[in-house]
């Protein structure tokens, strides 16, 4: 998936356990290797500002990125 793509609708989050602490992991499709995984405590931090995560993703979707050599 490129930097330019969202991910698609069939996104799947699921609940784990990592050392023994609850996880949620994120998964952009069925069968992703390394889905983004967090804790309660990056949970909480998430929600705590989901606005400026908001606004953030808002701000550099409209932006293109510029390709690497």
């Amino acid at each position: 998936m490129s930097k330019n793509e969202k991910p698609q609708k069939e996104s799947r989050a699921r609940e784990a356990e990592f050392k023994g602490k609850p996880v949620l992991g994120l998964y952009r499709r069925e069968g992703d290797k390394y889905p983004f995984q967090f804790g309660t405590a990056k949970a909480s931090l998430i929600l705590a500002h989901v606005e400026e995560i908001k606004a953030f993703c808002a701000k550099h979707e409209k932006q293109e990125v510029p390709a690497t050599a």
